[in-house]
Formats: structure tokens, sequence, C-alpha cells
């Protein structure tokens, strides 16, 4: 409603209609939602918690949507909702790099905050819960979990990680428009760096890509390809030596410093510029924080894919399966090549401290297994709708990566057809969900009472 009110003041008259329709369906659907949750148990587990989280990737979707379409924006409803998805998954492609209506863009940063508060406390109290993700969760004094009741920390872990958000955001824009930035431009660009998302295409002043700006940018993309913990400990405690000894916060640094060195070899001189677009990149959110090209138009394939394959930390709105997974598979190939070598060797797994079973490597191979198998079924499904071999594998991984930028070259010049959209839409979902959390739908036991 706010953004309808601000669509009206600015002018805007279609915008502020699709946007009024919204919030009209929003309400109607909270108040339905209000009814049926009522009698709902006190004491809620695996199976309530599967069907909140694929609840909320179907109707919050649904009631965003009529923003992009009654608003003109979007011609079909295909279109539109792929929009919703795309700002509420952070992946930040669009179908257009049309200029939207300052109040569109604002809805664009209100879904990208909301799904980015989401995802992360989702994967804090639901997937850590449900064990979805591994060896990959970093659990502190703060995060209690209760098995048998699954949402009662739910709330709470949503408020503080919007908290969070809120506090570095409000310091970001206040610092950019001092710096001679829109506040349009400060905000949407300061939502789309924490939640690591994307920005439109040709969106944004000169003063948006200056030097203060983009220092600003950078910063928040770090909070939010970070783990969430850490900042809210740091905040709450004062605690700030998980950082320093976090073995996941320091190879997610050390390949920021890599990949723009390897971009500064590839360009043939030393721009600190190229490792604001390194750290972008690594944290999926592949928006320009400069206005120079980024990773995708730098480096060759596979490699951007393979980059965003890993993503950022667990417990951050990034995608990706995580670096924390991936450091415990290298870990597990060093443990190999040791046996390989030593016949006799008892070597065992550690991560973070602590010896990890094979049961636990067992598990984060599935789980690449799983991400591994929906990119090439997401990207063949691509191939069928008449997209290229090589930009529709480019744009699965970005889709359930939730890197826009990889997306983004599918989409440009409105050629994707519909079919195309609802997979890159299917996808992004998909990778929000970190792919597994819908597979007890597929057994018998799912289904009993």
């Amino acid at each position: 409603m706010l953004c309808t009110l601000i669509a009206h003041l600015t002018d805007e008259p279609e915008a502020a209609r699709g946007l009024l329709l919204t919030g009209l369906f929003a309400i109607f659907i909270a108040l339905c939602g209000a009814v049926l949750v009522r009698d709902i148990p006190a004491k809620t587990g695996p199976r309530e918690a599967i069907w909140f989280v694929i609840g909320f990737w179907v109707i919050t979707p649904l009631m965003a949507t009529p923003a992009f379409w009654s608003s003109g924006i979007s011609p079909t409803l295909t279109e539109a909702l792929f929009e919703a998805i795309s700002n509420l998954t952070t992946t930040g492609a669009s179908l257009y790099d049309l200029a939207l209506p300052d109040a569109l863009k604002l809805w664009r940063s209100c879904l990208q905050l909301v799904g980015g508060v989401w995802s992360v406390a989702t994967a804090v109290v639901i997937f850590a819960a449900l064990n979805q993700t591994g060896a990959g969760v970093q659990k502190s004094h703060f995060f209690t979990l209760d098995r048998d009741n699954i949402f009662s920390h739910f709330e709470r872990v949503a408020l503080n990680v919007l908290v969070v958000y809120a506090a570095v955001i409000f310091v970001s824009v206040v610092a950019m428009t001092i710096a001679n930035a829109s506040i349009v431009d400060a905000l949407t660009r300061s939502i789309a760096a924490v939640t690591t998302s994307g920005t439109l295409l040709n969106d944004g002043d000169p003063a948006a890509f200056s030097t203060v700006p983009a220092l600003f940018v950078c910063f928040l993309l770090y909070i939010g390809a970070t783990n969430i913990v850490f900042h809210i400990d740091l905040i709450k405690r004062g605690e700030w030596k998980s950082y320093s000894h976090d073995p996941e916060f320091i190879s997610f640094t050390i390949g920021i410093i890599l990949v723009g060195l390897g971009l500064c070899l590839l360009r043939g001189w030393f721009d600190f510029r190229l490792f604001a677009e390194a750290l972008s990149f690594l944290s999926t959110s592949g928006m320009s924080v400069t206005g120079i090209d980024g990773v995708p138009q730098r480096l060759p394939q596979p490699i951007p894919e393979i980059l965003a394959f890993v993503g950022g930390s667990a417990l951050s709105t990034a995608g990706g399966i995580k670096v924390a997974r991936t450091l415990l598979m290298l870990n597990r190939a060093g443990t190999e090549f040791k046996r390989l070598a030593f016949s006799h060797a008892t070597a065992q797994i550690t991560f973070r401290g602590r010896t990890r079973s094979d049961s636990i490597v067992m598990g984060v191979w599935v789980y690449i297994l799983a991400y591994l198998g929906t990119s090439v079924i997401l990207g063949l499904g691509l191939t069928l709708s008449d997209m290229g071999f090589d930009t529709s594998f480019r744009a699965a991984v970005g889709a359930i990566s939730n890197v826009g930028s990889l997306v983004q070259p599918a989409l440009s010049g409105g050629d994707a057809s519909e079919g195309a959209v609802m997979l890159l839409s299917l996808g992004a979902i998909l990778g929000r969900i970190e792919v597994l959390a819908i597979a007890p739908l597929f057994t018998t036991d799912f289904w009993r009472r």
C-alpha cells in the first residue's frame, strides 16, 4: 500500500492501479490464511514445516504478480509471475530493460527484502531443524531449535534478520544520498546488495556508481553473502572473532581476492573496480557495482557457472550449494588422497573443529548430485524451447543458483518463450528452497497420517 501511495504522489496511475490490486489481493489472502490456521496445533513438525515453505513459494508470488500485470509492464501473467518470483528469490533478473516507474522499482525492492529475510529465517529455523543444510549450518546460542515445534523461533529470528538488514540499509542510503545519488537509486541498490539480488539493466544515475555508493554496495554485498549468525552475534555480544576463525568466511574472502586478481590479469592492469565486481558475482548478486562489465562478460564459460554453483556462505541470502559444502567435499577429497598415499592412514574428516561422520559427507554428496541433476534437467528443458545450448545451461545454473546476471542473457531481447520463462521461475524457487526440501513430497510416508 505504501508503494501505491508513492505511485499516486508521483503521478503513475497504471503503477498505482497494479499495486493497489496487489495490496487488496494480499489482504484477502491474509484474512483467508488467518481463518485457516486458527486450528493448527501448537506443536508442529517436519510435515507442517515443508507445507509452510511450499505454501509461501506458491502464494506469495501470486500475491505479488498483479502489480506487474495490471500496471501494463508485463503483458502476460506468466511474465508478471516471473518478475515476482525473480525478486522474491533474490535472483533479480528481469524480462525488461525499460525504465520502470519509481513505485515499481520500490516494489521490486520490497519483494527482494521480503524474500531475503524469509530465505535466511527459513534456513536458520526450518531447514536446520529438518537437517537440510548439513555441515553448512553455523549454530550459536541465539538459534535454539525445537524439532517438535519448528516455528517457535521463526518470528524472532526473522525479526532479528530484518533489524540487521534495515540498520545497514539505512546507513547505506544516507551515505549514498549525501554522495548525490537519488533516494530511489540509493534505496533500491542498497536493498539489492544486502539481499544479494540484482538491479535492472541500465538502471541508476552515474552518481550511483561513484566511489562512495560503490563502497557501501560492497559492504552490503559482504553482509548479505556471509553468515547472519556472525552479524547478529557481533551486534548483540560484540563478538567479532567468529569472522576470523570461520573457514567459510575466510575462503569466501580469499575467493574474492583470487577472482579479482584474475580479472586484473586478463585486463592487463590493476583495477579496484574489478574486485567489487568479483564480490558482486561471488555473492550471487551479479549487480553492477561500479558500472563496468562484470564476471560473466569477462570470464569464459564454464568459469562463471562454477563460481555461481559454489555460491556464498550458509545462512545468508546468497545462492549456490554454499562454500561450507564445497569445503567439506574438498576436505573429503584430501582425506581420500592421503589414504591412497598411505594405505594404513586413518585420517578423519574435520570441519569447523569437529569430526564429520561419513553420513554427513554422504548427505552433502546427495545434495550436490540433486543440485547438478536439477540444473541439467532444467538446461535440457530450456534447449527444447529453442534457446541456444550455451545460453540454456548458463541460464539453468543461474536460476538454480539465484544469480540474475547468468539468467539475464536468456531474457534479453524478449525472445524467451513462455515455457522457458516458466522453467526459469521453477528453477529459481527450487534453488531458494535448496532443492531437497521438496523431496519428502515424493514419498508415501509424507502423505500418511
